[in-house]
């Protein structure tokens, strides 16, 4: 079993001006910060590092506006950032098409860049069926406009106020925007790092890819899909986050109900359709969310469980090892309160 491992962090239930890479060493389960970096377009946040994935030319780590190449050593790192970019999940470089493939969570799209990393095209991932998940979207917040008071229908507009101080461009409609308008969208000269883009209709998380085919993970939709053919491979999933691939194992998170999933055997995209999925309940969702997933060994998960703001204590993040075989939680591991209570991505290094 591999023990050298990195996770990406951010504070969470606090702001900070940092944003963090993690080293967590399985032998003595020691915790240590691998590499910091400013944050220099909020200033601060409470998401930190988020999308970490492996590339060419180093580990690729997003943060909410920016793109970072870190070198294998962890001493060096270059950052880009086009105004574009609004609370991006993951960057994912593919050799087979020669691009990046970056989740613009925020917007709701694909953004595909050239080998040097600028802007190739934008992929936009709503379709016909999203357009009553839009609908409802406005309703909400049409009606938390007239009725602040009634919190029944949308996220506490007061919670996620504070969570996105920084995020002052308010956006008219953006869902129906998105839909109706899409290239008048894009086209128009905003600034979309500054503006406040919530509620997302699809919620593109993690980009996986099968040889010629590029799948994306959508959280609110609970669908895993295809960019190209559109097609669904996975569906009726809660929160979908990770969706990624290692030596044929598909593995899956579901940050809205607790479960890791994973099956066996995944050589094709279309596999998915009839795997039989193996599922593990980590933590109750009330309490925490998943978000982060790596196979480290043929019989062994490492999974991370976000602490939610709502959880008053001080409880803090951590990682649970899962036993493939028997499938259950075998250990867990806390992540230093101090330290950040909200991972993103797990990933091996040895």
């Amino acid at each position: 079993m591999t023990s050298k491992i990195l996770i990406t962090i951010g504070g969470g239930c606090y702001f900070s001006s940092h944003m963090s890479l993690l080293s967590f060493d399985l032998d003595n389960e020691q915790f240590d910060i691998a590499f910091s970096k400013e944050n220099n377009i909020y200033g601060e946040s409470t998401k930190g590092f988020l999308g970490l994935v492996e590339s060419p030319l180093g580990y690729l780590i997003t943060s909410e506006a920016q793109i970072h190449i870190l070198s294998k050593s962890l001493l060096s790192s270059q950052s880009l950032t086009y105004k574009f970019l609004n609370d991006e999940h993951y960057t994912h470089w593919s050799d087979y098409h020669n691009k990046y493939f970056v989740a613009n969570t925020g917007l709701d799209t694909i953004e595909v860049l050239d080998k040097d990393m600028r802007p190739n095209k934008s992929i936009h991932l709503l379709q016909q069926k999203d357009l009553f998940r839009i609908l409802a979207q406005t309703a909400s917040s049409i009606k938390q406009k007239i009725f602040p008071r009634d919190c029944s229908l949308t996220i506490n507009p007061t919670l996620e106020d504070i969570r996105y101080k920084k995020l002052s461009k308010k956006i008219i409609l953006p869902g129906l925007q998105k839909y109706f308008l899409p290239a008048l969208f894009r086209a128009r000269s905003i600034d979309f790092r500054f503006a406040f883009m919530r509620p997302h209709v699809v919620h593109p998380n993690y980009i996986c890819e099968f040889d010629d085919d590029i799948l994306v993970t959508l959280k609110n939709p609970g669908e895993v899909r295809s960019i190209y053919s559109k097609q669904i491979l996975l569906k009726g999933l809660k929160g979908p986050h990770d969706g990624c691939l290692r030596n044929n194992t598909y593995l899956l998170t579901e940050s809205s109900n607790g479960i890791v999933s994973w099956a066996d055997n995944i050589h094709r995209s279309t596999d998915l359709k009839s795997a039989n999925f193996k599922r593990v309940q980590v933590c109750d969702p009330k309490k925490g969310f998943l978000r982060g997933v790596e196979l480290i060994s043929d019989e062994h998960l490492l999974v991370a469980v976000s602490k939610r703001r709502e959880v008053q204590d001080d409880q803090p993040a951590w990682l649970a090892l899962i036993n493939k075989k028997i499938g259950f939680v075998e250990k867990k591991y806390e992540i230093p309160y101090e330290l950040g209570t909200n991972p993103f991505s797990i990933l091996k290094i040895d």
